[in-house]
């Protein structure tokens, strides 16, 4: 009972890290869309090619999703989501200073290839360190972060594109995604290691 009480107590403390890294990834997403027409002119893109820059995520879920699946059985659900989350960071960060139409999009893949990880590794985190009682808590937690990610995205924009072009805009944007990864990865055994006695 004690051992039980302790894992119920303690939700939160792997819920809290999980909207954390849902509303960075998030913020990367949508990034995009709301400084569209800005990388049209800077990369000298129309709207069909520049579509791909959404569509990628798309396209890279249908490719990766089995494949990332079985990776989260081998190597842990908390190592994929610690090393989806970075990816997508510095991805982000990392087309800040893409030079090239082809560049931004590769590193968009990569951005979509975290994004499938993070949700793949989410639910099976939540389902190892969380008491049955609480996933439907912790679930609605995480679900949180991705809505919170979706409205600063959009809101960011304000003053993002303000100052400059796609390079100032993207790392204010995204800048915060590194870091609100890393405060996941930084949990240690106490926040999404071990969750009341029980190891993920």
């Amino acid at each position: 009972m004690r051992r039980e009480d302790g894992a119920r107590r303690h939700y939160a403390r792997v819920a809290l890290p999980l909207m954390l890294v849902a509303l960075s990834v998030t913020v990367i997403q949508y990034q995009i869309p709301t400084i569209m027409e800005r990388i049209m002119d800077e990369f000298s893109m129309d709207a069909g090619s520049a579509s791909w820059l959404m569509s990628v995520f798309t396209l890279v879920g249908i490719v990766a999703a089995l494949p990332v699946g079985g990776l989260a059985g081998r190597v842990g659900a908390k190592r994929l989501m610690v090393g989806a989350a970075f990816l997508a960071s510095l991805a982000a960060l990392a087309s800040a200073f893409a030079n090239a139409a082809p560049m931004l999009l590769a590193l968009r893949a990569l951005e979509g290839l975290g994004l499938v990880a993070i949700i793949a590794s989410g639910p099976l985190v939540m389902q190892r360190c969380v008491d049955p009682r609480c996933i439907g808590s912790a679930t609605g937690i995480w679900m949180l972060g991705g809505m919170l990610g979706a409205t600063l995205a959009g809101i960011s924009r304000l003053r993002a594109v303000r100052g400059g072009g796609f390079s100032r805009a993207l790392p204010r944007l995204c800048g915060p995604g590194g870091a609100l990864g890393g405060g996941f990865a930084g949990g240690g055994e106490g926040a999404a290691g071990r969750c009341g006695g029980r190891s993920c």
